[in-house]
């Protein structure tokens, strides 16, 4: 796992505020891309960090609701699992490499099957993303 300690400025700046980390810096927690994760993208349900402006530093992302099941805790952190980071990095359009790196992390950590990640793509309503970047992430196994 990468050196994280940064996020602790989190705290301080969001206050009182659920933060589930997501997207780059979930994926690169979950040990899912050599990407560092920068800035520290989270989703939250506060309307007041509405008034923060996105920074290079921290990215806040507002949701309404975020299934429980979709989150898990690493050292004290709540992250998006592996396979709603990949949906939200696919409706988000984030960055190339870690986009790829994570989808071929969890094809081979899944036995090399799409199976599980299928179902949590259909429920995000992101299967033509998913479809554009299939390929392309295999190919970064044959490559490797």
């Amino acid at each position: 796992m990468r050196d994280f300690e940064q996020l602790e400025d989190l705290d301080i700046i969001f206050p009182n505020v659920r933060k589930v980390l997501c997207t780059e810096t979930a994926a690169s927690l979950l040990n899912m891309s050599t990407t560092w994760g920068r800035p520290f993208e989270f989703f939250h349900n506060s309307k007041n960090i509405a008034l923060k402006s996105r920074s290079g530093y921290f990215a806040p992302i507002y949701r309404d609701e975020l299934p429980e099941e979709d989150i898990i805790t690493i050292n004290g952190r709540e992250v998006t699992n592996k396979s709603r980071t990949i949906c939200d990095m696919l409706a988000l359009g984030s960055d190339p490499q870690t986009l790829c790196e994570s989808m071929a992390y969890f094809y081979v950590d899944s036995g090399y099957s799409w199976d599980t990640l299928l179902t949590d793509v259909k429920r995000h309503s992101v299967s033509a993303q998913f479809e554009r970047w299939r390929d392309l992430a295999e190919s970064v196994l044959n490559d490797g």
